[in-house]
């Protein structure tokens, strides 16, 4: 999405993005699963919690981490010629998988839509209040790091986002106990929404005015 408006508005921008969203993804789990470890109710009759070596062990060697950061190693290993064989199933059926995917965790959003009222607006103003936070860190640090125009509003916005596809995929295996229904919610009924019409152009023209 962020790629179609920055052509739209003709601004150049780099292929690296793309590897830097992995990589944001890996983080995303591990601090998920280390907050619920650490702060969640425990349904086991208030047991003794995990150490922090068996917290910090879930949540690296978690199947999902290890395989986003693997792709990634096994990619700069291998050179970009190795995925050309590739080629057919990541440019071609893989869009029709993601969309088959997406109306699946549409139709689980759509059916837990209730829940909005019963979680309270507080949850609500989290999904739109975090999102503007992070993007404020993510254009600050696009600055120092000195990102070019179309780098840093792809930055921010994945700064922004919410995962969908990943860390959700990941909570339910690592987090068995999690809602599903709650955190898919949140994401595809406000997060998204939110940063599909206003966010955009919020942080393209907050980037448009600090870079010129």
């Amino acid at each position: 999405m962020g790629t179609e408006f920055l052509n739209r508005q003709h601004v150049e921008f780099g292929g690296h993005m793309v590897a830097v969203m992995s990589l944001m993804e890996s983080p995303a789990v591990i601090a998920g699963i280390m907050l619920v470890r650490m702060f969640a109710p425990r349904g086991d009759g208030g047991g003794d919690r995990p150490g922090v070596k068996a917290i910090l062990h879930e949540s690296f060697f978690n199947g999902t981490v290890l395989l986003l950061i693997g792709s990634l190693v096994i990619g700069v290993i291998t050179g970009p010629t190795s995925g050309e064989s590739l080629k057919p199933f990541m440019s071609g059926i893989f869009k029709g998988i993601v969309l088959l995917f997406l109306l699946d965790v549409g139709m689980l959003a759509a059916r837990k839509a209730g829940k909005l009222i019963e979680v309270g607006p507080k949850l609500v103003a989290f999904g739109i209040v975090a999102p503007l936070l992070n993007a404020a860190l993510g254009i600050g640090l696009a600055w120092l790091l000195g990102m070019g125009k179309g780098d840093a509003f792809l930055f921010t916005l994945l700064c922004a986002s919410s995962s969908y596809i990943v860390v959700p995929a990941a909570m339910r295996q690592a987090v068995p106990e999690a809602n599903p229904g709650l955190f898919e919610l949140l994401s595809l009924s406000v997060t998204f929404p939110f940063n599909i019409s206003l966010g955009i152009p919020l942080y393209f023209a907050a980037i448009g005015r600090l870079w010129g």
